[in-house]
């Protein structure tokens, strides 16, 4: 069952709920906002394919959106086919708060449901490199234009599901310095060398700029102006208390970009609830009902 008791549906798409190790009959109830159903073995396939599209935008491949599918049907079939439990698809019919009773195992777990309409943020990434001696450049980052792609998909996998918000591609390029920046790069050569060659037009610039020396308190792995719309993130965050698994470069993006989401809805800052992203204590990728309601309410 979803952590909260609380879960975010699309408004006509879909979300999945698991409840392990449940047998024997599950029933359940919902107002009109909301359609639900078991999902069968003959049905995996048909499911797998609507949640992966409906979490995929953004410059990913139809090659990455099969990859995916493929991934997600073998667990969906896994689940429904080898586990103890029942894997219920909860489809929205109409944006607002709903809820969903659900009654399996002696057991019976009341959900608050957030019926949302999709949101879209641009996202455009900048990458820096300084010129040489020989007329060429070199990169100060690890990452190229190459990667804005997979930022997004992974992007929107870790967004799409808890908020129903999707990332679109706006660009991706370089950004060439006459001279090699110091490193770290600190905040004033940022600010007056390279966030002012960020385009126009998307929502938010993220900067890679190899290590990142600029940030106050609590953004030493990265930082978002919300004066400027911008974002500079280092190639290698440290995890100091982020847990494993957790790809710590991702959650930092995420994590910026979440300001930027915020401030465009009135909110600012840090809260200090633990394992949840933007935390000031110990972070994860997970989003709770909090945060869906500043970012994107029903």
């Amino acid at each position: 069952m979803p952590q909260d008791n609380f879960l975010v549906v699309p408004n006509e798409g879909v979300n999945l709920i698991w409840l392990d190790g449940s047998r024997g009959a599950v029933s359940f109830d919902h107002d009109r906002k909301l359609s639900v159903h078991a999902v069968r073995s003959d049905q995996v396939s048909k499911i797998a394919e609507q949640y992966v599209r409906q979490h995929t935008s953004g410059g990913v491949g139809i090659a990455t959106v099969e990859d995916l599918r493929k991934q997600i049907w073998s667990r969906m079939f896994s689940i429904v086919d080898r586990l103890p439990g029942r894997l219920l698809a909860i489809n929205g019919k109409a944006p607002g708060w709903s809820w969903l009773k659900v009654s399996a195992g002696g057991n019976t777990f009341k959900l608050d449901v957030a019926v949302t309409k999709r949101q879209w943020v641009d996202v455009s990434f900048r990458f820096l490199r300084h010129r040489v001696a020989n007329g060429g450049t070199a990169p100060d980052t690890i990452h190229s234009p190459d990667d804005a792609a997979n930022f997004v998909a992974t992007l929107n996998w870790i967004y799409g599901p808890q908020t129903n918000i999707s990332f679109d591609l706006w660009d991706a390029e370089w950004v060439t310095l006459r001279d090699a920046p110091h490193q770290p790069v600190g905040r004033d050569v940022f600010v007056k060398s390279i966030a002012t060659q960020a385009p126009s037009g998307p929502d938010i610039t993220v900067f890679l700029v190899g290590k990142w020396g600029g940030g106050a308190s609590g953004h030493s792995r990265g930082t978002f102006f919300d004066d400027l719309d911008v974002a500079a993130i280092d190639d290698a965050p440290k995890r100091d208390e982020i847990p494993e698994p957790i790809d710590v470069f991702m959650l930092t993006m995420a994590h910026e970009i979440l300001h930027y989401i915020r401030k465009e809805r009135g909110f600012a800052g840090h809260h200090d609830r633990q394992n949840v992203l933007l935390s000031n204590k110990i972070q994860s990728l997970r989003m709770d009902k909090q945060l869906v309601m500043d970012v994107n309410p029903p």
